[in-house]
């Protein structure tokens, strides 16, 4: 007889066949380029896109992750949708790696080791592998998360003493355009346009005050 999540992660697998036909595979990545960007309509922008998957994989509604756009090879990014009044099914923890809980939008509680926790927009929770959780929407707005996890321990060191600072002037009018071939042609107004209204002295050398 199947547990309460098993038969919860069978649903999730008839329901989502038409969804795992429609997601191609992740594609092979030889050589991670420098940087990698996603341009998306907002994070509810993000969150419509299912390619997520679990072991068996098989996307999960609400669930999208970055791995397949941004090929990042230290840690993970995703997002989760959780709609108004919903929860998750059952508690869950991980194997080796540490997660962090960013809120984006909505309201909801978390529960952590059987500890209530009551989060925000801004609300930063980070919790162990071996923690249990559990999360739930209790407003009538989505709630939105911003998951990053990694593996426990692997940052040893701080990030700061990671940097290495490089002399001289940032040559930003070096690149007098923006790499920005993704935009849509109704996406907001770039930075660069921006820059046209900025003050005269602009930048770590201007003055407080003067313009």
């Amino acid at each position: 007889m199947m547990g309460f999540g098993e038969a919860h992660l069978q649903r999730l697998r008839q329901t989502s066949n038409r969804a795992l036909a429609e997601v191609g595979a992740e594609p092979a990545t030889a050589e991670v380029p420098t940087f990698s960007v996603v341009h998306a309509e907002g994070l509810d922008g993000l969150c419509q896109t299912t390619s997520f998957g679990l072991t068996p994989p098989f996307p999960i509604p609400g669930k999208p992750t970055l791995r397949d756009r941004l090929h990042p090879t230290g840690v993970d990014v995703s997002f989760v949708k959780v709609l108004p009044w919903e929860e998750t099914p059952y508690e869950m923890r991980h194997r080796r790696n540490e997660v962090v809980y960013i809120v984006a939008a909505g309201r909801g509680q978390f529960l952590v080791d059987r500890e209530v926790v009551e989060v925000n927009p801004g609300t930063v929770l980070r919790v162990r592998p071996e923690c249990l959780r559990a999360w739930r929407n209790v407003s009538s707005e989505d709630l939105l998360l911003i998951v990053i996890q990694g593996q426990v321990g692997a940052l040893r060191r701080r990030s700061r003493s990671d940097a290495i600072g490089q002399p001289g002037l940032i040559p930003w009018w070096r690149y007098p355009r923006a790499r920005s071939a993704a935009r849509s042609s109704t996406a907001p107004r770039t930075s660069q346009e921006d820059m046209g209204t900025r003050p005269r002295l602009f930048g770590r050398f201007s003055k407080p005050g003067k313009a």
